[in-house]
């Protein structure tokens, strides 16, 4: 089996299905500028598909988003690696989602590095989002990027994504590139060494005033520990 063209003239669902329908062994390639996805199939059955850092389901959510890239398929390819399990047809109803659910956050969202800012403050604005999207909002600090929210909260990136597209769209959120890091002078040694001066003095001083404390609640030292304490307080003398 040989088959080439492109998106706009044979859509990737129904070039799946037909390779489905044909029980074929081999490899769908679909071209996105230098960079290729493939969709493997054994007999039919899709078992991996990879499109440039994405693997699996997302890989294939990835290829959907494409409207007129090349295509062909090479048959008898195979790969040594699985990242498709499920069923076929419920396989494709989720990437076919997954794919338009992508396509609307790209809207509001052109970059998952970016940082979300809020705008102004929450009394201010009239806040119509779903209880499950508040922890993403709560977690906006105008330094973290999307990629880091989605880590911290535990959540799948698309899902952080679908949260913050509509507080873009309502304004009370703004995305920009992250800023840049300016690196802060060192503090001159002259002060820092007058500070830590200062610090050890502080130091020094409730070391001393403890220990006296301590003498005044114990009047019935004998004369050898009373010599003992006189040592600490010299000490501590000396070194302030």
């Amino acid at each position: 089996m040989q088959l080439e063209g492109t998106l706009a003239t044979f859509p990737l669902r129904e070039l799946i299905e037909m390779v489905i329908y044909s029980s074929v062994t081999g490899v769908l390639e679909v071209q996105s500028g230098s960079d290729i996805g493939q969709i493997y199939f054994r007999d039919g059955r899709p078992y991996h598909a990879v499109a440039g850092e994405h693997s699996g389901i997302m890989a294939i959510s990835a290829m959907f988003e494409l409207q007129d890239a090349p295509f062909r398929f090479v048959s008898e390819r195979v790969s040594v690696e699985t990242t498709l399990w499920m069923d076929p047809w419920d396989m494709l109803e989720q990437a076919q989602e997954q794919a338009r659910q992508w396509q609307y956050v790209r809207r509001f969202i052109p970059s998952i590095e970016h940082v979300p800012h809020l705008i102004g403050t929450l009394a201010q604005s009239q806040v119509q989002i779903p209880e499950t999207s508040w922890p993403v909002l709560a977690m906006i600090d105008g330094h973290r990027p999307i990629t880091e929210i989605s880590r911290q909260l535990n959540l799948v990136l698309l899902d952080t994504c679908l949260a913050l597209a509509p507080m873009i769209e309502q304004k009370l959120v703004v995305i920009g590139p992250p800023r840049p890091i300016v690196a802060q002078a060192t503090p001159n040694s002259s002060l820092a060494a007058d500070a830590a001066a200062t610090e050890a003095g502080g130091f020094l001083e409730r070391l001393l005033a403890d220990a006296q404390a301590q003498e005044q609640q114990r009047p019935d030292l004998t004369d050898e520990r009373a010599q003992e304490r006189k040592q600490v307080y010299r000490y501590v003398d000396d070194r302030r």
